[in-house]
């Protein structure tokens, strides 16, 4: 299973306000890894995330059952707000 930020529309939002459109370099992916922002920062990641819980429900039914206990969108709001990690000599360091 491969799952891509394209494919569930993560970057959707981010992607019209600097209107990169499908094709175009950078469209629905990671980028911006020099900058002082968290590369996944504006990202919707509620639809990624339920193809992952569905996933789940199919391979480990039980662990589905202890996720769905938390709130979805909350978790996927905590997800972009996420700093980044510091940059030191082009390179990410914890």
């Amino acid at each position: 299973m491969v799952l891509s930020f394209a494919e569930h529309d993560t970057f959707v939002g981010r992607d019209t306000r600097t209107d990169c459109h499908p094709g175009d370099d950078g469209y629905g992916v990671l980028r911006l890894w020099n900058s002082s922002r968290a590369p996944w920062s504006g990202g919707d990641f509620t639809s990624l995330r339920q193809a992952v819980v569905e996933y789940v429900e199919v391979w480990d039914p039980a662990a589905a059952r202890r996720h769905r206990t938390s709130s979805t969108t909350q978790q996927a709001r905590d997800i972009a707000k996420t700093p980044a990690l510091p940059v030191q000599g082009g390179r990410r360091v914890r």
